[in-house]
């Protein structure tokens, strides 16, 4: 019999993240972090803009998927535009791949 817990495909969330030091100065600087819910791996890489114009963000995301020893995940972010843009590249080049 199946449908239990064990037959879940994993869950991978995503955000955005901004951070900084200085009130006064505009050092701000943003961050996409991808976490696995199963085993709470979590990596975090700064980009240059949100969605996929940054260098290499989408490739250095399914790298560190990969890494997770996934093969099937479940994708998961906010809804924001930007960020369904990478999650929808990184789908179309995992299925590629």
């Amino acid at each position: 019999m199946s449908g239990g817990a064990a037959d879940e495909k994993p869950s991978v969330a995503m955000d955005y993240k901004s951070f900084g030091e200085s009130v006064t100065e505009d050092d701000k600087r943003t961050a996409i972090v991808i976490r696995d819910k199963s085993s709470v791996s979590t990596h975090a890489h700064v980009v240059e803009c949100k969605g996929t114009g940054g260098a290499s963000i989408v490739g250095r995301i399914i790298e560190d998927i990969n890494n997770m020893g996934h093969t099937e995940i479940i994708l998961k972010g906010d809804g924001e535009p930007a960020l369904t843009q990478v999650m929808e590249a990184v789908k179309r080049q995992r299925a590629h791949s």
